[in-house]
């Protein structure tokens, strides 16, 4: 292997094994923010906990920050989980199934949202897990066709 190719290897190699990390400094994050704004602990650092949110130096857009917070105070706080029990799933995922998860069927929506795509996802939470539609109730939304009994959504009128 060439030196350009060692180096071009280790940089993807640092680069992968950053990403790593990077769900669990979005947990660690939700958890210390989730502990601040549950303890005031950002009084006298900011006039407002927003405004504490929005300094440039927390890196991140208050959306994404609150929604770091939501999650670990849903999964961390109310469920116990640790971070190795979601590592590998979206934060979005994560938010969205708070929805329908709860003490007793969080590990199965957990395998869900870690196998399926998000629309997949979204459709059984939206409309359960339907199996056999013969889609009779097809609703015309252009360019698409979406089943209003199961939510498949076709690009083409199915027959």
């Amino acid at each position: 292997m060439s030196d350009t190719n060692n180096i071009n290897f280790e940089r993807h190699r640092k680069i992968v094994e950053l990403g790593k990390f990077g769900g669990e400094i979005r947990w660690e994050k939700g958890r210390l923010l989730f502990e601040q704004k549950k303890t005031d602990g950002w009084k006298g650092l900011a006039e407002t906990w927003q405004s504490y949110l929005a300094d440039p130096e927390m890196g991140e857009s208050l959306q994404s920050l609150e929604r770091h917070i939501r999650v670990y105070a849903f999964y961390g706080e109310k469920l116990g989980l640790k971070y190795k029990d979601v590592q590998g799933i979206d934060v979005k995922k994560l938010e969205k199934i708070k929805r329908v998860a709860d003490k007793k069927n969080y590990r199965e929506w957990l395998g869900k949202a870690r196998s399926l795509s998000w629309s997949d996802l979204v459709r059984i939470i939206d409309y359960g897990e339907v199996k056999n539609c013969p889609h009779k109730h097809i609703k015309n939304l252009p360019p698409r066709y979406r089943c209003e009994d199961c939510g498949e959504v076709f690009l083409t009128k199915p027959e």
